[in-house]
């Protein structure tokens, strides 16, 4: 940590802490390119999930390299210190743990939610369409729906507040269905 600065490149930043190349072009894409600006957007949001073509694994591995060299610069926390209630380390974003099922229980989870979706509102029902492009496989629903994070679901095109609450009343239900089947 010795010869880690401020001006410390997203390259050299990338040899010292092993980061992807995804990562990389990610923060040169979106002009993070040195430990300064990193550790000012982190404290100035907590995270970097809203950023472009950033996802979890990515903020989580900014957000572990912030933590670690934040207590470095205590000047930057002056700096932006217009933000009393921000949280400096937040926990990482968990992801949903990814289940193997069976051909048979898939196709029993795909029937309930045909099922529920069937009694949405039909602007749900419509954005649903959309946003699985009509195919209402567990697969899909799982991977487009149960393992998205909450803040990703709200960005689905056309969906509404009404329609973020009804999104979630079907995913707990859902998720409730699973695990008692599950656990039978």
């Amino acid at each position: 940590m010795d010869d880690v600065c401020l001006d410390t490149t997203i390259e050299e930043l990338s040899e010292i802490e092993s980061l992807n190349i995804r990562l990389i072009n990610i923060c040169k894409y979106n002009n993070l390119i040195d430990l300064s600006q990193i550790l000012d957007y982190y404290v100035s949001h907590g995270h970097f999930l809203d950023i472009r073509n950033f996802g979890i694994q990515s903020s989580n591995e900014l957000v572990r390299i912030s933590q670690k060299y934040i207590s470095l610069y205590p000047s930057i926390i002056a700096v932006n210190n217009e933000l009393p209630d921000l949280e400096l380390n937040p926990p990482l974003i968990e992801l949903p743990i990814k289940r193997s099922y069976t051909h048979l229980q898939k196709t029993i989870f795909a029937n309930f939610i045909n099922i529920k979706i069937s009694l949405l509102s039909v602007r749900l029902k419509n954005v649903l369409r959309k946003y699985f492009n009509d195919d209402y496989s567990f697969d899909t629903f799982e991977r487009m729906i149960l393992l998205t994070p909450e803040d990703k679901l709200r960005n689905i095109n056309g969906l509404g507040e009404k329609s973020f609450v009804e999104l979630r009343k079907l995913i707990n239900s859902v998720n409730e269905y699973i695990d008692t089947f599950i656990h039978r």
